[in-house]
């Protein structure tokens, strides 16, 4: 664990507070965990040093003087809601023993059934995520519902394949790389003006760009090559020549796909103003006079799609059980497992019920 820790620890100074998710500030005042738990190896080093010398240290040593200024804060309970009732009506719906809390009639009329018309007619609900349990059922509602968004709102949805990297993406083939992307949503990006996305890493703690904020899509910044690129190549259906971006999203109709076949520079994103992370956002910050529009660039960090034995035939005697790729920082919020959910509010949202 400590060795896990030296990644952070060479990145961001101890003085600096780190924001999780727009929650409470785990740096400085808050740390302070008893040194005579800990290896006496290291107990003589100051975590306030600012020198090289600090720098130089073991991994374990920078790991020990962080694990010096944590304490352990016990959870006796857990807030899900200010309101008292619906706390008690949450605790008798998820007791086990119905003789110890009962189902009754009238905890179930609190919570009545909603029809699709009503929650058509109610944005509120109708943009609420869904909660699922796993990621490929998440992956595949985000695709149905930007699809869905964009065809309701007369916009084509532009979509593009993340930048694959690492020693993997080499080994692959361009038919390899062309299964895996239809078969791996992850590997897959969508962009319709109005959809409703999340960024996924801490961008800015200071101005409250961090994971977990949620935003709409603004506008795209494409490749300054995509056109060049796109003059090479012929349409694999019926040989013809790709149209210039401005045409294809032109002549799209409401819904329909159009492919970049280069990532884009940036995907720029709305915050509201009234999002709980965000502070400290002066005029500078933003595209948008006004508003507050700011760039999403492809992130320097990759992710890891793993890849199952079956996929790629013809490689098992050099199995390939990963690909990384490189995304622009931002998910679709249409649906959401139910691990995240955890740390965020939201006024409304769905349960996708399994058998």
């Amino acid at each position: 664990m400590l060795k896990m820790l030296h990644v952070l620890l060479t990145r961001v100074p101890v003085s600096e507070q780190i924001r999780p998710v727009g929650g409470t500030p785990f740096y400085s005042s808050m740390m302070n965990c008893d040194p005579a738990l800990l290896s006496t190896k290291y107990a003589d080093y100051d975590p306030n040093i600012r020198t090289e010398q600090a720098n130089q240290l073991l991994p374990e040593a920078r790991g020990i003087a962080l694990m010096k200024q944590m304490k352990l804060c016990r959870l006796d309970s857990q807030q899900r809601s200010l309101d008292p009732k619906h706390t008690s009506n949450i605790q008798q719906l998820s007791t086990v023993d119905p003789s110890f809390f009962s189902i009754t009639d009238k905890l179930l009329d609190c919570y009545p059934a909603i029809s699709p018309d009503e929650i058509a007619a109610d944005p509120e609900w109708y943009n609420a995520a869904i909660v699922v349990a796993n990621n490929d059922i998440r992956h595949k509602i985000n695709q149905i519902r930007i699809i869905s968004h964009a065809k309701t709102n007369g916009r084509p949805v532009i979509f593009w394949r993340n930048t694959p990297c690492g020693d993997n993406a080499s080994l692959l083939s361009r038919a390899e790389l062309q299964r895996l992307y239809s078969t791996h949503l992850p590997l897959t990006s969508y962009f319709a003006v109005g959809g409703l996305c999340m960024i996924t890493e801490n961008l800015s703690q200071a101005k409250g760009i961090v994971n977990g904020t949620q935003c709409v899509m603004h506008s795209l910044t494409p490749d300054p090559k995509e056109d060049e690129e796109r003059a090479k190549r012929r349409n694999p259906l019926d040989n013809t020549p790709f149209l210039s971006l401005h045409d294809a999203i032109r002549n799209a109709k409401p819904g329909e796909m159009v492919e970049l076949l280069l990532p884009p520079l940036s995907i720029n994103v709305t915050i509201s103003p009234e999002s709980s992370t965000l502070q400290n956002v002066s005029a500078s910050d933003t595209l948008v006079q006004g508003q507050h529009v700011i760039p999403m660039f492809e992130s320097t960090f990759s992710k890891t799609e793993p890849i199952k034995s079956w996929e790629l035939l013809g490689r098992e005697h050099d199995p390939i059980q990963s690909i990384a790729f490189k995304d622009h920082c931002l998910e679709l919020r249409y649906s959401i497992t139910f691990h995240k959910i955890q740390v965020q509010s939201a006024q409304n949202f769905h349960c996708l019920l399994l058998d």
